[in-house]
């Protein structure tokens, strides 16, 4: 099966979200359309900047949740890429 690593942003140099789907267009339209309670919502992350297509699920999970653990802002995220 193949999945998609995303990053969503509000702003130039604002916030990310990270994410991991089996179906991109849908999880990023969802996303543009507020219909996630939560992080993207409430911080308006819905600017699509970048995926990477990958058939191992398993190596991009950790990186697409790890920057969610939160910090002080000034953190850079390296996800392999």
């Amino acid at each position: 099966m193949r999945y998609f690593v995303y990053i969503l942003t509000n702003s130039k140099n604002g916030t990310i979200y990270t994410g991991v789907t089996s179906n991109l267009i849908k999880i990023v339209s969802e996303h543009k359309e507020g219909l996630f309670e939560g992080f993207t919502k409430k911080y308006k992350v819905h600017n699509h900047v970048y995926y990477e297509l990958t058939y191992d699920v398993t190596v991009w999970i950790p990186a697409a949740v790890y920057p969610h653990a939160g910090g002080d802002g000034n953190d850079i995220w390296e996800l392999g890429m």
